[in-house]
């Protein structure tokens, strides 16, 4: 160990102790003398969890740039020894120092006790890191306060802004309980026009001071979401200006309830107000800065409550009824948070990982759940911290939908070079600075769009390798998951076969009746190859054919009692109900009609007697693994492959080599 490190660290830490930081505080006059500019000192002093003095937790972030203009401190002595320390942490040590004055905690000696994670921790001590992260909720829910702090005000625009929205929110809380006036008001503001307010034009220079407060570093932070949430009291700072929480929380509110955020865009990109090229894109500063911090900083912050109150908003979980219902959203906000965090900044990109890995531990302990299996381990890699994480949420929930999350994907080569599959994300590669390419989902983008968000081309591409999870095999395609949801819903049936004819894929169905989860069919494990025009009709028609023999099932088990619903949300999605027709389950003429069935199929597929149906596909050279799909075996996907000469069972593996007289059987064991 580095002889300085082993001063400052002469023990490695525990998970039922911690280091606290004492920082000296120098006589105010020297303090205050820009000439003498005395240096920053503290020594750390080790104690137990149960057992230490009040204390604080600073939170910052590191890269702030407007921490770095003028003059640069970047060091402070610790235990007596110089050591690099962030500007932005020398800035919050220095407000910290200035405001500790008149601490009633501040001890007779002349100093106060701080929790900082970069000094607290030695970094360099990976093991020590992985106990002290398991335990920073603890850490910070024990702090007497935690100082948020935003960075220095070099510009003194800040408080500028921070009046400029108690105006705003005092004519907002005039309105509030008068629908018409208030939903009048917040809608000038998504139609960017603010005439009947006295607010100045969105051309004015507090406007752009707004979007530069939001745009500070520590807003796309990965552990605000912790440390702000789990603090008993939290101060904000920036520069001299200072917020309450429950303040922040009223503008993070307001920006969520009026779209102020979408609108203050094309401000924040250099573009027109009146360019609307920017509507309905997903920015990583949205996520985490209006509805995330809406969530985690309003309820009661009382020791007793701020757990369960803390699960409660991150996960959704007080709606469950029971403990299976509360675990699948847990899952669901793990991936969620998972996603804020990807968008978000952090120096460790384990700490993408690691921060909801966290939060769901904590929520898993608050209600009961069982013990998540996954560890906080700073030695592994973060490609296979990701790796790992990701298979369990799928192995727990059997949801593919967190694939289509992370936008970072590994080229080809890469994955080629690295051996490692192309879903999990490239953690090397430099996060895109211009808005992601997503649309709203209610425009119902389809496949071409889907597929635009990672490959940049107009069609399907697949990017090879394989998800092991549990018994099963999971073909990856660069977006999976959700890019069926919306071809289904678009009717793009061509599209959809031309997917899973040219990649590898799978579709679940866990016991929905979306229409999109009907098509549960079949594994295809292959090298990417195009398909012809004639395979990819075929097949669109086998679609479309699966989709009717569901929609059979269904109304002859009496489970569609109410046609007109189902209809209504679910066949005018697919674009396939006529107006007219929404009320009574349209018969086989109908259907006939609307889908263009060829004439040798027709006939079995108007006695509705029979499952048969076998595509016109060339299934040489492909292997298929049968699954669990619409109903007990023989299934529709087993008769598929009825040229196989034994009896075809769930679980059963069909290979159709090139050349061979016959396709034949692998059955495991």
């Amino acid at each position: 160990m580095d002889p300085n490190l082993q001063t400052a660290y002469p023990e490695r830490l525990t998970d039922s102790n911690l280091r606290l930081l004492e920082l000296a505080i120098p006589p105010m006059h020297d303090f205050l003398n820009a000439s003498v500019r005395t240096s920053i000192s503290c020594t750390l002093t080790t104690f137990s969890l149960d057992a230490c003095p009040a204390y604080e937790c600073i939170s910052y972030a590191l890269d702030e740039p407007l921490a770095n203009r003028g003059h640069v401190e970047n060091t402070a002595l610790v235990n007596g020894i110089e050591t690099a320390v962030a500007p932005n942490l020398a800035h919050a040590m220095r407000q910290r120092i200035a405001a500790v004055y008149a601490e009633p905690y501040r001890n007779e000696s002349g100093t106060a006790w701080f929790w900082i994670d970069a000094v607290c921790i030695n970094q360099a001590d990976f093991e020590e890191r992985t106990i002290q992260v398991s335990i920073m909720h603890i850490i910070y829910r024990n702090a007497v306060n935690v100082l948020v702090w935003l960075g220095p005000d070099p510009d003194s625009e800040v408080y500028q802004v921070r009046e400029f929205f108690r105006a705003i929110l005092q004519q907002y809380y005039q309105m509030r309980g008068h629908y018409n006036y208030e939903t009048g008001f917040l809608n000038r503001f998504q139609h960017h026009s603010l005439e009947g307010t006295n607010l100045p034009r969105f051309e004015a220079a507090i406007w752009r001071a707004t979007v530069r407060f939001w745009d500070r570093a520590y807003f796309s932070r990965s552990w605000v979401i912790q440390e702000i949430a789990l603090a008993k009291q939290a101060e904000i700072w920036c520069g001299p200006t200072w917020f309450t929480r429950q303040e922040l929380n009223e503008k993070s509110y307001f920006y969520s309830r009026s779209q102020l955020g979408i609108t203050l865009r094309a401000l924040r990109y250099g573009t027109s107000m009146i360019d609307r090229s920017y509507e309905g894109q997903m920015l990583g500063f949205m996520p985490m800065r209006f509805q995330a911090l809406r969530n985690i900083l309003a309820g009661d912050r009382s020791e007793m409550s701020v757990a369960r109150m803390y699960a409660d908003r991150l996960v959704g979980a007080s709606q469950a009824n029971t403990i299976g219902e509360g675990r699948t959203y847990m899952l669901r906000s793990f991936a969620r948070q998972l996603q804020a965090c990807f968008l978000s900044e952090t120096t460790d990109p384990r700490d993408r990982i690691f921060v909801p890995l966290v939060i769901m531990k904590q929520i898993a302990s608050v209600y009961g759940f069982p013990e998540l299996p996954l560890s906080i381990d700073y030695s592994m890699p973060a490609a296979m911290v990701y790796q790992e994480a990701t298979t369990w949420v799928i192995e727990e929930s059997g949801w593919l939908g967190i694939l289509a999350l992370m936008h970072e994907r590994r080229s080809l080569k890469a994955c080629i070079d690295t051996g490692t599959p192309s879903w999990v994300v490239d953690f090397t590669a430099s996060k895109p600075s211009e808005p992601y390419p997503i649309r709203l989902r209610e425009e119902q983008p389809g496949l071409s769009q889907a597929t635009a968000l990672c490959t940049s081309s107009l069609g399907p591409q697949i990017k090879g390798s394989i998800l092991e999870v549990s018994s099963k095999r999971i073909g990856t395609v660069t977006h999976i998951g959700n890019s069926y949801n919306e071809m289904i819903d678009d009717a793009d049936f061509n599209r959809t076969a031309d997917l899973l004819l040219t990649c590898p894929a799978v579709i679940s169905c866990h016991g929905r009746t979306r229409i999109h989860w009907w098509i549960d069919t079949f594994l295809c494990r292959e090298s990417a190859r195009s398909c012809d025009e004639e395979a990819r009709a075929a097949f669109a028609h086998w679609i479309r054919w699966l989709t009717w023999r569901k929609i059979q099932r269904e109304s002859k088990a009496g489970r569609l009692t109410d046609a007109t619903d189902f209809f209504r949300h679910q066949l005018s999605l697919l674009r396939l109900a006529r107006e007219d027709e929404s009320h009574t389950i349209p018969d086989y003429d109908f259907w006939r009609e609307i889908l263009p069935f060829p004439a040798k199929q027709d006939e079995l597929f108007k006695n509705k007697t029979s499952d048969v149906f076998i595509p016109q596909i060339p299934l040489v050279g492909r292997r298929l693994v049968l699954l669990n799909n619409l109903g007990a075996p023989p299934c529709p996907a087993a008769k598929l492959l009825a040229a196989v000469p034994q009896a075809v069972e769930m679980g059963d593996e069909v290979c159709l080599v090139a050349g061979s007289a016959a396709p034949f059987l692998l059955r495991p064991g």
